[in-house]
């Protein structure tokens, strides 16, 4: 409305032939001339941000809606910068009508007369909807699994990301032992027969990723049997679903753009049945417990959570021949393991750095592969895939 006012004013100014003196038409050439700058200056700066914002908010549409850096979700330019917006439109308008006080008499009565035209005009536009994207944007969160399955993630310091395509596909664990791949619900043997297909049209070189959705009470138990069909029936890697105990966006952008954490295959090839074997095949054993009083203990020793991540860091650079193990509580959840294994990843990537730095590695190698500068050697020595080593028949259906 201001813009379409400030081209109304323009055009009577440059087809007002009645003002002839000359002291006003140089005023008037003058006041248009950087009207003329103003206003395509703000129109230029003004489409390149209405582009920008609309083509980030139009790829959160569709099927890799995923995937996308919707904006949306993290940045409200009118919430985050109120006042840039206010003094826009005030500066807009004073500057539309400061050409007019040359000319006109009751400049201020017909100022405020067009304010509040302006003002009415607008309030009316803004009850008139078109698109509603506000509820487009309610209607898929409440079709979010999180939220219409009720799963709860945990929540930890350290997380790593995994991109689009790494991820092959997700897979959300309901309370009720069901799953949720592709939209479609399963049970833990339709899941059999799901990766065996998969793994024949994924066939890659490079190592393919599935993501774990998992509330954070899930009882482990229910996570091992996953895990057996998952190391059982094909060759991908885990990664699973977290929240960033500090956030930079909102949670819901977490949910949908691969925060988590990494689970290595070691577990599978491990042949080690006790802490002797375990001594012997590794000359530095770094050992991870928690408690049933939920305190975190390395080696036997209690430290402050800060400064674990480098106590294993430190050690792992000392000897690379290096396993992590894992010791839980009895009825230990998912978040428990996830808490361990967030220390083991941030400690492995710690050293990772370093060692990057010493052998002058690039940083896109680091964050994206850093299996090539450090393997992770880490195992649950209370894990079925470990005590059993695949020796006992699975049963499917057993939750115990």
């Amino acid at each position: 409305l201001i813009i379409g006012q400030n081209y109304f004013f323009k055009i009577i100014f440059d087809t007002n032939k009645k003002i002839t003196e000359k002291r006003i038409q140089f005023k008037r050439k003058k006041i248009v001339h950087d009207q003329n700058i103003l206003i395509w200056f703000f129109l230029f700066w003004f489409v390149k941000l209405s582009m920008f914002y609309g083509m980030m908010s139009m790829s959160s549409f569709g099927s890799n809606a995923n995937y996308s850096p919707s904006i949306y979700e993290h940045i409200n330019f009118f919430n985050e910068y109120t006042y840039l917006f206010v003094l826009i439109i005030l500066v807009l308008f004073i500057q539309s009508w400061q050409s007019l006080g040359l000319t006109i008499r009751n400049y201020f009565k017909y100022l405020i007369t067009s304010f509040c035209i302006i003002t009415i005009i607008g309030f009316c536009f803004s009850k008139v909807t078109i698109i509603d994207f506000e509820a487009y944007y309610k209607l898929k969160h409440s079709e979010n699994n999180y939220t219409k399955e009720n799963i709860n993630l945990p929540q930890i310091l350290f997380t790593e990301s995994l991109t689009s395509w790494d991820k092959k596909f997700e897979i959300f664990v309901l309370e009720n032992n069901e799953i949720i791949i592709l939209n479609k619900k399963m049970t833990l043997i339709d899941l059999k027969g799901f990766l065996i297909e998969s793994e024949n049209y994924y066939n890659s070189h490079k190592p393919l990723f599935i993501q774990l959705n998992i509330d954070k009470n899930t009882p482990l138990k229910k996570l091992n049997n996953l895990k057996k069909i998952i190391y059982s029936f094909s060759d991908f890697e885990i990664a699973y679903a977290v929240y960033p105990k500090k956030p930079k966006f909102s949670l819901e952008y977490c949910q949908d753009h691969s925060v988590g954490l990494f689970e290595s295959r070691k577990q599978e090839s491990f042949e080690a049945t006790s802490i002797k074997e375990i001594h012997s095949a590794y000359k530095n054993v770094i050992a991870l417990e928690l408690t049933t009083e939920n305190v975190v203990l390395l080696n036997n020793n209690n430290l402050p959570c800060k400064e674990i991540a480098n106590v294993i860091a430190k050690k792992i650079i000392t000897n690379k021949n290096y396993i992590i193990t894992f010791k839980l509580k009895d009825k230990a959840s998912f978040s428990d393991y996830i808490q361990l294994l967030s220390f083991a990843r941030e400690g492995y990537f710690e050293a990772c750095k370093t060692i990057a730095k010493e052998r002058d590695i690039d940083e896109y190698t680091l964050y994206n592969r850093p299996e090539d500068v450090l393997i992770f050697n880490a195992v649950d020595l209370y894990e079925p895939i470990i005590r059993n080593k695949f020796n006992i028949p699975l049963n499917l259906l057993d939750d115990e």
